[in-house]
């Protein structure tokens, strides 16, 4: 907690998690704004985290089914806030909606056939 990370993605390698305008990415493509800090979860659920970016001004949060990087100050803190447990493939993490109990943060359906900006996240 306190450090920063690059958050990386089940399916290839050289996906990150990425802050595309406000919405939240899998993606290799856009090489910036990939750095996130996770802070004790704002909601101060036990065991918990919420995902900030380095500049400490929005934070990872669920809107509806898409996960979006919205201003800490105007958000619900349980919206931002995840339980974080063994990844779902027995590999690496999986979050946990603290809101929604077993919904976890996904990607999109991917397409093969599409060049994208990445996968958008959803719950």
């Amino acid at each position: 907690m306190g450090k920063c990370y690059k958050l990386r993605g089940f399916e290839s390698k050289d996906d990150f998690l990425s802050d595309v305008g406000g919405l939240a990415y899998n993606s290799q493509n856009k090489k910036y704004h990939r750095i996130f800090k996770p802070v004790s979860g704002l909601s101060k659920t036990k065991n918990s985290i919420s995902l900030i970016t380095t500049d400490n001004k929005n934070v990872l949060a669920m809107v509806g089914a898409v996960i979006k990087f919205v201003p800490i100050a105007t958000v619900d803190k349980n919206m931002v806030t995840f339980y974080v447990g063994k990844g779902l493939m027995h590999k690496g993490i999986s979050m946990m909606s603290v809101s929604k109990k077993f919904f976890f943060l996904r990607h999109e359906k991917t397409d093969k056939t599409k060049v994208t900006l990445g996968h958008k996240l959803l719950v």
